[in-house]
């Protein structure tokens, strides 16, 4: 396989593992390609215990996509690209590569103004370290990429029947051992009656804080683009279905920030809390993903979120795989004194690092895959760097 042959195949399992879901789809994602001899030499990162690879991935934060309007962010973003690094990871094997993962220290610089210049301000996170398929590249013949294809978020209402999806293993291969990473579920009952509750008070509190609701505002769009259109972001019709030219408008000037500090405290901000607890009473469970322990720092809790992403994206899969779907109640880890509201209410010691919704969509809803190209993301460079000539 040839540089070029190399970064097609790439390009189109990349294109795949963009789907992953990340917050306000914000697609924070960064993917720098090198062959071995230029990667060993501008990177400089301790080599893959044994030999076998030829070529390298590193995995990075886009820190000018990165949402950073509130600190907790930092680990929906880690989350995110945790996701989109493991369906990377296993689309590659599914398609005959040998891969070998490694996790990269906070902190950690390109050795060389070339390598920090690939590497374009992304803050890399994950190393991946490909070895060419012996018998070329494989046709796919399991079933990760049509469920890939597809899950979507949905957030209308859902049947109030069934539970959590059921033998959530739907990625055959892992970037690491999940460090003790527990799913959790709240079945209907009293504790699920008061989280309802408790969501009807604490929904409105993006809205209400500027910084988070002008970062989220920047990610909707109000246009009439078919649901596969490239870019990034959330169609409003994502979040309330088919709308003509005028609902558009409409939301477009209601939730505009301005807006939102006029209407809120008018009456606008107890509708949204009783019109989220409806939908949270639809579910058929609430869902949620405790880290290990309370202690993590530094590049411990780094390596916790990417494999919290992985963990996610596979249960969001398992959802998709068994007809269900899911939507993050991010709002109540986001703002640390609901986030330790809900721990006292779940009876968690643990952090919580992900929350969500899950059941049988009432209706059909839009799936609307907004992504950027990988050519916006993957900067590949499979050519061998020339020899200098001699001189006397």
């Amino acid at each position: 396989m040839d540089a070029h042959q190399l970064g097609n195949v790439l390009s189109r399992v990349a294109a795949t593992a963009a789907l992953a879901p990340s917050s306000h789809n914000c697609q924070p994602w960064r993917l720098v390609g090198l062959a071995r001899a230029e990667f060993e030499a501008e990177m400089r990162l301790p080599a893959p215990a044994g030999g076998g690879w030829s070529h390298a991935l590193l995995v990075g934060i886009d820190r000018r996509r990165a949402l950073s309007a509130l600190p907790s962010l930092e680990r929906e973003m880690r989350i995110s690209v945790g996701g989109f690094a493991s369906l990377l990871l296993n689309l590659l094997r599914l398609a005959g590569f040998s891969v070998q993962s490694q996790f990269i220290d906070s902190g950690w610089q390109a050795a060389t103004p070339a390598g920090r210049m690939r590497l374009d301000g992304s803050e890399a996170v994950l190393a991946l370290y490909l070895g060419a398929p012996p018998a070329g590249v494989q046709p796919m013949a399991h079933p990760l990429a049509q469920w890939i294809a597809q899950r979507h978020t949905v957030r209308g209402p859902f049947l109030r029947c069934g539970g959590p999806p059921a033998g959530t293993r739907c990625l055959p291969h892992r970037l690491a051992d999940d460090d003790g990473l527990a799913w959790r579920h709240v079945p209907h009952g009293e504790l699920f009656d008061k989280l309802c509750t408790f969501y009807r008070r604490c929904a409105p509190e993006d809205f209400r804080h500027g910084a988070a609701w002008r970062e989220t505002y920047r990610h909707l769009d109000f246009s009439a683009e078919p649901p596969h259109a490239g870019g990034t972001g959330m169609n409003i019709q994502s979040l309330f279905g088919p709308l003509p030219a005028w609902r558009r408008r409409l939301y477009q000037l209601m939730l505009h920030p301005t807006g939102m500090r006029v209407a809120g405290p008018l009456g606008l901000h107890r509708r949204i809390g009783r019109d989220f607890e409806e939908l949270v009473r639809s579910s058929g469970a609430i869902v949620y993903l405790c880290a290990k322990h309370d202690d993590h720092d530094g590049d411990d809790e780094r390596r916790s979120h990417l494999l919290a992403g992985e963990r996610i994206t596979e249960l969001w899969l398992g959802a998709t795989r068994d007809g269900q779907a899911l939507h993050p109640l991010s709002v109540a880890l986001q703002h640390p004194h609901i986030e330790s509201r809900l721990r006292s209410l779940l009876g968690c010691s643990r952090p919580i690092l992900f929350i969500a919704r899950v059941g049988t969509p009432a209706a059909p809803a839009p799936a609307y895959h907004r992504r950027r190209a990988p050519e916006d993301f993957c900067s590949f460079d499979f050519t061998p760097r020339q020899a200098a000539p001699l001189t006397c």
